[in-house]
């Protein structure tokens, strides 16, 4: 018997270390089309909560999660990881013609910029966003949707803020050629727009969508993700894609296709005559993405540890604990 639950207790610890990775449990993958299909490559080990794009470069991207604001690029000799502040951030947004990314976490907005001695980061203000998206329209503003409401804001430490509404939105996104947004919430999803007499308001549906996507290359459509799929939304209409759940999901930045990543694996979508067709690339569990600013079907996807393969860890470890105990006894 004693033997017995020895081999259960290993063959535990092993399936959830391999499954796991648990000495590299989280990382970020680099993901590019050939002509033999897709092909992946490891960037790091770090763990993200969340990615950015970096609309000034190609082959470079933003990283943010519990170890602080990383800077990703690729060189000659492979991929750089630079950390650029141990600041705790949630939800990141790369500016469209300015070396500089805006920074949000609890309680806290900051604007990280290049300089010619390095980075530096400079506090916003004290503000709560859970979701950032650049104004791909106007340089140096970005839209903001948090628990007191949606504001535009711009410039650096010395910009400015304006609420548009006091509406609480998850997830918001900027239209890729108007000076537009939709935004979501519980729900609720709405576009907002600017006018010569303020900021516009309208309400587009009930639905609730986990994450929205810009669509850059058809203006005013937006990728949104929900509990019952994934759909192409356009002003005061929607297509559904599938009726796969998603987490993240990110437009290809010179194809009308997307990339959207949950429990089930990671999928590539695009539109044809016939239709949307939804072919997965890869079985593995992302969290969340970037797209390659210039690149077209290139892409960043971090990754945490599967709960089922942490299951069986934590479960082979309380196994050989037992015996170890039984032994001490």
């Amino acid at each position: 018997m004693k033997r017995h639950v020895v081999i259960i207790a290993v063959l535990a610890l092993a399936t959830g270390i391999c499954a796991s990775s648990a000495f590299a449990a989280a990382g970020v993958d680099n993901w590019y089309a050939t002509g033999a299909g897709w092909v992946s490559q490891p960037i790091n080990n770090v763990a993200y909560t969340t990615l950015e794009t970096d609309w000034m470069a190609s082959g470079q991207f933003f990283g943010a999660g519990p170890n602080g604001l990383d800077m990703m690029y690729q060189t000659g000799a492979g991929w750089v990881t630079n950390n650029l502040n141990s600041i705790v951030y949630t939800t990141l947004s790369s500016d469209i013609a300015v070396a500089q990314v805006m920074a949000a976490g609890p309680g806290n907005l900051d604007v990280v910029y290049a300089t010619g001695a390095g980075w530096m980061t400079a506090d916003v203000n004290n503000k709560t966003y859970t979701s950032l998206s650049p104004d791909f329209v106007n340089s140096t503003q970005y839209y903001g949707a948090g628990p007191n409401g949606l504001d535009i804001n711009w410039g650096g430490g010395a910009g400015g803020s304006h609420q548009i509404n006091a509406n609480v939105y998850t997830t918001v996104a900027s239209d890729s050629g108007a000076y537009d947004a939709f935004a979501a919430g519980v729900g609720n999803m709405d576009l907002v727009y600017a006018t010569g007499a303020g900021w516009v308001t309208v309400d587009q549906s009930n639905d609730t969508y986990v994450d929205l996507a810009t669509d850059m290359i058809n203006v005013s459509n937006y990728y949104g993700a929900a509990a019952d799929g994934l759909y192409v939304i356009w002003q005061g209409a929607r297509h559904k894609i599938n009726n796969k759940v998603y987490t993240s999901v990110i437009s290809d930045s010179q194809y009308y296709q997307a990339y959207a990543a949950g429990p089930d694996g990671l999928d590539l979508v695009f539109g044809t005559g016939a239709g949307w067709v939804t072919i997965q690339i890869s079985s593995k569990v992302y969290t969340s993405l970037a797209a390659n600013a210039i690149n077209g079907q290139q892409f960043y996807a971090a990754y945490v540890p599967e709960p089922c393969s942490m299951l069986a860890l934590a479960t082979g470890l309380m196994g050989l604990a037992g015996i170890v105990r039984r032994r001490v006894r």
